[in-house]
């Protein structure tokens, strides 16, 4: 099974002419017993960049390693990621380099957004330049968020500037609380919901990695929160992972750092708690939400370590969906969640408490969004995210 899965991808590499003194040992344990292939970041050690590229066989299975910036490991800059084919077992493994293919491309146009895409089919676009649909309000103009993000099949899974809600805008990280100095600022709404504060603009900086990969393709980059004074109070690094589409799936990690400027405090809406990682849905058809304790209702604060909307988008006549995986390393694992059938999935976070940053300090959330055929149990969202929490673990010998 190993090797039929990954043979599309190993026809794409060559092999260097290597020594015996290029060819390593690694030990993989905690493999479990997942039936899903599992997009792992093995956090190594010494891991060179001088390699990018490796080949991991033990004589019957086999799969490839890619040295990329690490995103979960804060202890290490650079990781090696693989998805292992769910047939993989425990035990050593040989690898060596090779040469492989990218198969993911990155194409950045005159809008001021980049677009990841895998096999010439688009997977998301990063809009880092200031956005603003036709017929909405200048207030609402931003930057700094996905969309379109695809499904499998290429169907559009998120929306921008719906008219119900234009502040809402596809996979997006703001708050509709922010205090600099005692004064109230909105970055969900930008201008509050009445154009009655002053405004706050998440502002793009500079790339730092554009990397694609056979396995992964990776960017990170620099925003910071700009008051309508133009005073800047809050760095934010934006890092983000898309791993190549697997017979289960796609995942796609996203880590957020937040380092403060001046004095700076946040939060969710008064009672509700709403805001934090977000993920307006795209119009569609017969909406499930659910999570490990199955259907789920619209609600407010739940803590969940996971969440799925899954539904039929553009009228394909079949389920699609995405669900987000909260990172065990977060503070107040498992944050509450925003769960709402018109299409918003959004884990919020702190919910109604206040984070308060002084300069110099900084706090960092971590996820992955899981996209998938299917509704969450076809989508196999459960076994996903247990991929994702206690992923295997590979030691280099």
């Amino acid at each position: 099974m190993a090797k039929h899965l990954y043979g599309i991808a190993l026809i794409l590499v060559t092999l260097f002419s290597c020594s015996s003194k290029d060819v390593k040992t690694i030990s993989i344990i905690n493999t479990g017993k997942s039936n899903i292939d599992a997009p792992v970041e093995f956090a190594i050690p010494g891991t060179s960049g001088e390699t990018k590229f490796y080949a991991a066989s033990n004589g019957s299975e086999e799969f490839i390693l890619q040295a990329t910036p690490t995103l979960f490991h804060s202890d290490e800059k650079l990781s090696l990621c693989s998805i292992l084919p769910s047939g993989i077992k425990e035990g050593t493994y040989s690898i060596h380099p090779i040469q492989a293919k990218s198969i993911f491309t990155l194409e950045e146009n005159e809008k001021g957004q980049l677009q990841v895409i895998e096999n010439d089919e688009p997977v998301f676009t990063y809009n880092f330049g200031m956005q603003l649909a036709n017929e909405a309000p200048e207030r609402y103009r931003r930057s700094s968020y996905i969309h379109p993000l695809y499904d499998l099949q290429g169907n559009i899974l998120t929306e921008d500037f719906p008219d119900d809600h234009y502040h809402h805008r596809g996979v997006s990280w703001m708050w509709p609380k922010v205090f600099v100095a005692g004064e109230r600022y909105d970055l969900w709404h930008i201008y509050g919901k009445d154009a009655e504060l002053p405004g706050i603009h998440h502002i793009f900086e500079k790339w730092i990695t554009r990397e694609t990969g056979a396995v992964c393709a990776v960017i990170k980059l620099k925003n910071y929160w700009q008051l309508e004074t133009k005073e800047k109070v809050m760095d934010e690094w934006v890092s983000i992972r898309v791993f190549r589409k697997a017979n289960n799936g796609r995942a796609i990690d996203i880590s957020l750092t937040w380092k403060s400027i001046v004095t700076v405090e946040f939060e969710g809406q008064t009672t509700k708690g709403y805001g934090g990682l977000n993920f307006r849905f795209a119009p569609r058809e017969q909406t499930e939400l659910t999570s490990y304790e199955g259907k789920e209702k619209d609600s407010d604060l739940k803590n969940l370590s996971w969440a799925d909307l899954s539904a039929i988008f553009n009228n394909s006549g079949k389920f699609s969906g995405a669900a987000i995986f909260q990172h065990k390393d977060n503070s107040d694992f498992p944050a509450g969640w925003c769960l709402r059938h018109y299409g918003f999935l959004g884990i919020a976070w702190p919910g109604v408490e206040r984070i308060k940053l002084n300069p110099g300090e900084q706090i960092t959330l971590k996820a992955r969004i899981w996209v998938h055929d299917g509704n969450a149990t076809e989508g196999m969202c459960e076994e996903a995210y247990e991929a994702f929490q206690n992923p295997p673990q590979m030691t280099l010998e």
